[in-house]
């Protein structure tokens, strides 16, 4: 599984630098790929990573006017995931109740489920 994970992270980076070699990162699919890039971070044990690349994906939803979007919510829970993991309770508890709120204005709720 490990062997499998790694090639996925090394495929998902690749992607992540030929978009910001074509300047077309700053996109929703952007955002999209540095979630799966930082999923794969985490998934092969480099947390600080993953959340880098959590908080940029977040920079660009908000840059483009999408962070109120299913998108968006899944960034901030993402984020607040780890920050959960990190012990940051409070933190993770305001990025999950902000998602939901995201959730529940653009009627993604089950989305969650």
């Amino acid at each position: 599984r490990v062997g499998l994970l790694e090639k996925a992270r090394v495929v998902l980076e690749q992607g992540r630098t030929l978009c910001e070699g074509t300047k077309s990162m700053e996109t929703l699919l952007g955002s999209r790929l540095l979630r799966e890039v930082a999923i794969s971070r985490r998934e092969c044990g480099d947390v600080e990573q993953a959340e880098e690349a959590l908080e940029q994906a977040r920079e660009i939803l908000e840059s483009i006017g999408e962070l109120r979007s299913g998108d968006g919510a899944s960034i901030l829970s993402s984020i607040g995931f780890i920050r959960s993991e990190q012990g940051q309770v409070s933190a993770a508890l305001q990025l999950y109740m902000e998602a939901r709120a995201i959730r529940e204005f653009t009627d993604t709720l089950q989305s969650m489920e």
